[in-house]
């Protein structure tokens, strides 16, 4: 079971931070085309909602799990360390990923309608999604530094 959760939780983080550079560099693409710039933003509102949330919790569940199934886990600092992470990783995800993503798609699917696009707004959502990408690319790359480098807290004698 150890080995099951482990295997889970490790690959549902490399999926988060996977799913958030995936998101990052279609933020990146230039396009002109109302239509084919509404398509990328629809691409990058589906990998959020295909790949990063449900990595996300498929983390959670079995991060939780290994914490609650394994005593060495529960006095060990690296894993308190993670699990206090855990909250700014939701809310940076629904908040700095899916409501940007979501914002850059109604934007783009109205201008690709022949709507005149809000560059300005645009420009500030994709703004907001970039920074909040980049943050969570962090975040998820130290969650997994500290499931490979497990640092010990020494105390004092």
């Amino acid at each position: 079971m150890r080995a099951t959760l482990k295997f889970l939780h490790e690959v549902a983080t490399v999926g988060c931070a996977g799913g958030a550079a995936a998101q990052l560099l279609v933020s990146y693409a230039p396009s002109e085309d109302p239509r084919t710039l509404a398509a990328l933003r629809a691409v990058a509102l589906d990998i959020c909602h295909w790949i990063t949330l449900p990595s996300l919790a498929l983390a959670l569940v079995s991060g939780l799990l290994s914490l609650a199934l394994h005593r060495a886990f529960q006095s060990a600092e690296w894993v308190w360390a993670k699990a206090l992470m855990t909250p700014l990783l939701l809310e940076g995800t629904v908040i700095g990923i899916l409501g940007p993503a979501r914002s850059a798609a109604e934007l783009t699917a109205a201008a690709a309608a022949g709507e005149a696009l809000n560059v300005r707004a645009m420009a500030e959502t994709l703004r907001i999604e970039r920074y909040g990408l980049l943050l969570m690319l962090a975040l998820f790359g130290a969650q997994i530094a500290l499931a490979v480098w497990r640092p010990r807290v020494k105390r004092p004698a």
